[in-house]
């Protein structure tokens, strides 16, 4: 596992400078605008080195069961050629994509998610909602990747901690697959902050996007509580929900471009990104470390962790009214 990961950090790291002068020649550039949260042009497609890497640690990694492995494999590649296609300019209205995502999850989990359940009808239901997960996950993941910083430091925290429940655990692929989506992330950070020379684009977003959500898929099948799976995302799908209901009971569009989410609330003040995308790391750490009480304690314990946990992400999606001292102040780095 080790040796994977070191491959995959090691691939990342070298492919990012040749991909970054490539967009540049081709003009692939993220231009800024009203909506934008950051100041100046920056290659958009940094993820096409990012899922190299995590290619290759797949694939030679042991830890990953045949099935596991084409599964996540799979669903990174096609999941990231549609972000690849907008990446390119190649425009996709937000129901046809939405479409497309929809019947990408329906294949990959029809060929490749094999539920250990005796009924047909709960074998369905668990094909819809694992299908329906990784749309949503998918697009969360892309939503609020919008920040320097925010995606790789997501990836990071679920990779460290997967890994680590995953050894805890015996979940061996948990294991494998949260160290090679961390190191690939750790060898893209640099690129990204505090400073961006480049993004990760739409390609990278769903492509770890489609990765992340197996991963939990991964860990919950294999019978881990649904705290200590999903803590490192919590953060995540609590802001993409907020900005969603928030739009929708408005009246707006939840599908266009938009700067309702939490930690841009942040970066209008006047927050640095690095400030915002540290604290909102901050926070996805601390949600991990309250589940693990799963793990350890009794029910009451269990459900004490339940309502710290919700506190602490309720703490972070209300911070922008209750001048939390999650961030800290500085000024915003494009």
């Amino acid at each position: 596992m080790i040796l994977a990961a070191g491959l995959a950090l090691v691939t990342t790291g070298l492919l990012l400078p040749p991909v970054i002068q490539l967009l540049r020649r081709r003009g692939l550039l993220d231009r800024p605008g009203p909506r934008s949260s950051h100041l100046r042009p920056t290659p958009r497609g940094g993820g096409i080195a990012v899922a190299i890497g995590c290619l290759v640690g797949f694939a030679i990694t042991p830890a990953l069961a045949s099935a596991n492995r084409l599964w996540i494999a799979s669903a990174g590649v096609l999941f990231g050629s549609v972000g690849l296609l907008d990446d390119v300019g190649v425009r996709i209205s937000a129901r046809r994509r939405l479409a497309v995502q929809c019947l990408l999850a329906t294949l990959t989990v029809g060929v490749f998610f094999r539920p250990s359940l005796s009924s047909d009808v709960v074998k369905i239901g668990s094909f819809a909602l694992v299908g329906l997960w990784l749309v949503a996950y998918v697009n969360a993941f892309n939503f609020m990747d919008g920040i320097n910083g925010l995606s790789a430091g997501q990836t990071i925290v679920a990779g460290v901690w997967w890994a680590i429940i995953g050894h805890a655990e015996h979940v061996t692929s948990l294991e494998a697959a949260g160290l090679i989506i961390a190191a690939a992330a750790i060898a893209f950070l640099p690129f990204n902050a505090p400073t961006a020379i480049v993004f990760l684009g739409d390609v990278g977003s769903y492509f770890l996007g489609a990765v992340i959500a197996i991963c939990a898929v991964f860990g919950l099948r294999a019978g881990l509580s649904i705290e200590v799976v999903l803590a490192p995302l919590a953060l995540y799908l609590a802001d993409t929900g907020y900005a969603l209901v928030r739009r929708i009971s408005s009246g707006e569009a939840w599908h266009e471009p938009h700067r309702s989410h939490v930690y841009q609330q942040w970066t209008r003040r006047g927050h640095s990104h690095a400030a915002v995308a540290a604290s909102a790391s901050g926070v996805m750490c601390m949600a991990c470390i309250i589940s693990a009480v799963s793990l350890i304690g009794g029910v009451l314990a269990r459900v004490l962790a339940d309502v710290a946990l919700g506190g602490v992400v309720s703490v972070y999606v209300a911070s922008p009214r209750l001048r939390s001292p999650f961030v800290g102040r500085g000024g915003e780095r494009p």
